[in-house]
């Protein structure tokens, strides 16, 4: 894991692509709006590309989602530079290129970030498997409380061996009954 490269690489993808949607929105088609979008774009994306491709190499799965961006990014913004320079065609996609390739961009860092969720989730799956799996075969009884109305909510199977409930049962029972009254002195 990345945690600086990852703010980087944020801050430079983001920021062209939010940076283009204001800019055009207060200035419009001006002339100027294309010179400071142009600079602005190209020195993130230099900035962004290089921390990409270093991450890449590197072994991140997010970078890859980063990597597509950049080069749908670059690949409008060289579409947007040829028509800047009048060598390519003046058309509806070389006059919007740069907000295409930022909205496409954005998706892109969007999938990656869907992507990331997921593999956290997997993580977090995995690890519930291996404490449930530990509660569950453990000779000590371990349980949860819900304070609100002082119940159990849980209670690991071992109990059964100890008390001869079952842990649906056990759950059910007050709390009074549950508990010693020493340890209801604590819970309480």
């Amino acid at each position: 894991n990345f945690p600086v490269f990852d703010k980087a690489v944020v801050f430079a993808a983001l920021i062209p692509a939010i940076s283009g949607v204001i800019i055009s929105l207060i200035l419009g088609e001006a002339k100027l709006y294309h010179e400071i979008q142009l600079v602005w774009t190209g020195c993130c994306v230099i900035l962004g590309f290089t921390l990409v491709i270093y991450a890449t190499r590197r072994g991140s799965r997010e970078a890859r989602f980063f990597l597509a961006g950049f080069s749908v990014l670059i690949m409008f913004g060289i579409m947007f530079i040829l028509r800047d320079l009048g060598v390519g065609p003046l058309n509806i996609l070389t006059m919007s290129s740069l907000k295409i390739g930022s909205a496409i961009m954005v998706l892109l860092l969007s999938l990656g970030l869907a992507d990331k969720i997921n593999v956290m989730k997997n993580a977090l799956s995995e690890s519930e498997k291996k404490y449930r799996m530990i509660a569950e075969n453990i000779s000590d009884a371990i349980w949860v409380m819900d304070p609100g109305p002082f119940r159990l909510t849980y209670i690991s199977p071992s109990i059964e061996r100890m008390t001869g409930y079952t842990p649906a049962e056990a759950v059910d029972l007050p709390l009074q009954e549950s508990l010693t009254p020493e340890s209801l002195k604590v819970a309480l």
